[in-house]
């Protein structure tokens, strides 16, 4: 979801060093290394985020100002930009799309089935997929993934012409996001994109404590999609946000060996 930027960074290390991303989270505490996010008891700090981040959204109302954090009134505009970008890449097939994240539906009725014969969801919550299904048409309504991204694993017998991944991806710790991309890689049809549209921080990680999520840096977005093997063939900036929101980049990935 859309999300305001930090206005400053009240507890900085003076000493940290020049060469490595820096970081803070929303109580002010400061990181010299994302790593340090989740490094100390990595096994339960990873359980203890994720955990977070169901609990957040299992109170959220299951709406479009819910899905949106208040800010339903920026839908039109986010899925208008979407639908031009979609169209900039002149996909060659148009047959089936993967919806991460896909909420109670939001982008799967009002973007990706104007464009896919067929859309899959991947959603962990039940009630917001119970919400999605009743919005598409039994027709374009494909298979239903109600897992988390980390624990999706993508059907053999079923490849995508695109995976698109809006506003969720900040919930992966950086080792389950380079493997999930991975994962995705291998289910992609010929010539298959997958497309990434999030909150990006121009200087320095945020880590949300509300929510567990992080707002990468473009350079540490960029260098977790080389280490997943995936080659950046296009990147928009959207456009029409307010200024007081983190700035959300468009990004579609190819395979490298392409």
């Amino acid at each position: 979801m859309p999300r305001r930027k930090q206005r400053s960074i009240s507890k900085t290390s003076s000493n940290a060093s020049p060469n490595v991303i820096m970081g803070y989270d929303t109580t002010g505490k400061s990181y010299q290394s994302v790593k340090e996010v989740w490094c100390s008891d990595a096994s339960r700090k990873q359980e203890e985020w994720y955990s977070v981040a169901k609990s957040y959204w299992h109170k959220q109302d299951p709406s479009l100002d819910g899905m949106l954090g208040g800010y339903s009134n920026l839908s039109d505009i986010d899925i208008h930009a979407s639908w031009n970008f979609l169209q900039s890449l002149q996909l060659p097939s148009r047959t089936i799309a993967l919806d991460v994240g896909s909420g109670i539906g939001r982008v799967a009725t009002e973007l990706l089935t104007k464009i896919f014969e067929q859309v899959d969801l991947l959603e962990p919550n039940i009630e917001f997929v119970g919400l999605a299904k009743q919005k598409i048409s039994e027709s374009q309504l494909g298979r239903i993934f109600c897992c988390s991204m980390q624990e999706f694993v993508p059907e053999v017998d079923r490849k995508y012409d695109l995976i698109w991944i809006q506003w969720c991806i900040i919930y992966l710790t950086d080792d389950d996001l380079v493997e999930f991309l991975r994962r995705c890689k291998g289910c992609l049809n010929t010539n298959g994109l997958i497309c990434i549209k999030d909150n990006v921080s121009r200087k320095h990680f945020v880590v949300d404590t509300n929510d567990a999520s992080i707002t990468r840096t473009k350079e540490q977005y960029e260098e977790l999609f080389r280490q997943a093997g995936l080659h950046i063939l296009c990147c928009q900036v959207q456009e029409k946000f307010p200024r007081e929101l983190f700035p959300v980049f468009m990004y579609a990935l190819e395979l490298n060996s392409r």
